[in-house]
């Protein structure tokens, strides 16, 4: 396994992390199996979220449940960086912000309950409000780590203006800044007009310049663009979703999957690990966040950890 230092922090992050929201859908005894094989493979970091679960009938924090079971069943919480995040709006309401600090706490209370553990190693908004300024969530962010709730704190779908507003604010008032940053990532560049999420940002130019000249360490979400390169590939057998297809069927994208495809059989490895790799191996701290369903979408993923990829190979790749 290879492993990342998130600047700034004592944290060590496993370049594969494992988004566990894998917990959501199909057994829990399935979801386990592939946690169990995580942690056997050098996996420390376990990904969640307080709304992970609340998009479902049950209305409940159900991935944070099943990862504090996992970790209290396996007795290895010491073992795992924890994450969660917080400030997602109510899906019953989804354009009503719940960024303010009565939101967050109340988020990182459940959370902290669920997940059956004293302090979250890294703890994310999970969206952003521009309508607060950045300096008043720092400030309430620290008063969490001040009560020994979080350890370290970061950004979801935030723009790099903003990152950056509050990182100077941060730095003015002598308090702890962002250490992360979890950005919709990956080798397919998504065409944004089409994703189906409200208020959520991706790894454009500006953020990549952003994290490339701060050192700020970004975690990719959706990392394999949902599956599209693989979609793709088998579009013979199964046509490519039509919401899929706006989203990353551009003609870039595809020149991309031509080149990835390429290389993944000079190197006799999978499309998957390819387009992981490509992730891991940018000039700023990186991780790629996985959600397999089954072991061979796991096993496949793992992969690229262990695959490395010249600075030749990342411009052909890029193009």
């Amino acid at each position: 396994m290879r492993y990342v230092q998130i600047s700034g922090t004592d944290l060590k992050t496993a370049a594969i992390v494992m988004g566990s929201i894998c917990s959501v859908e199909g057994s829990v005894e399935n979801a386990w199996k592939i946690l169990d094989m995580y942690r056997e493979a050098g996996g420390n970091m376990l990904d969640s979220a307080n709304v992970y679960g609340k998009f479902f009938p049950a209305g409940t924090n159900v991935c944070d449940r099943h990862i504090g079971n996992w970790l209290k069943q396996r007795n290895c919480r010491n073992e795992f960086i924890v994450v969660t995040k917080g400030g997602h709006p109510d899906p019953k309401k989804p354009e009503i912000s719940r960024l303010r600090k009565e939101d967050i706490q109340a988020d990182l209370e459940e959370s902290l309950k669920a997940l059956q553990t004293d302090v979250i190693d890294l703890f994310f908004l999970h969206r952003d409000d521009v309508k607060l300024p950045a300096g008043e969530i720092i400030e309430y962010l620290n008063e969490f780590k001040k009560e020994g709730k979080i350890r370290y704190f970061g950004t979801s779908n935030w723009s790099a203006k903003r990152i950056e507003a509050g990182q100077n604010y941060a730095q003015a008032h002598g308090l702890q800044g962002f250490s992360a940053n979890q950005t919709l990532w990956s080798m397919a560049d998504a065409q944004m007009e089409y994703y189906p999420w409200p208020g959520c940002t991706n790894m454009d130019e500006a953020a990549y310049q952003m994290h490339e000249r701060t050192g700020l360490m970004a975690f990719a979400y959706e990392s394999q663009a949902r599956g599209f390169f693989q979609k793709y590939h088998n579009r013979a057998q199964t046509a490519v979703p039509e919401n899929l297809q706006k989203l990353y069927g551009s003609a870039k994208n595809i020149a991309r999957y031509e080149r990835a495809l390429h290389l993944a059989e000079k190197k006799q490895t999978t499309l998957t690990a390819i387009t992981l790799a490509y992730l891991l191996h940018s000039p700023f701290p990186s991780a790629a966040l996985i959600g397999p369903r089954t072991v061979e979408q796991y096993q496949e993923s793992i992969a690229a950890a262990e695959l490395s990829l010249s600075k030749e190979e990342m411009q052909y790749l890029r193009g």
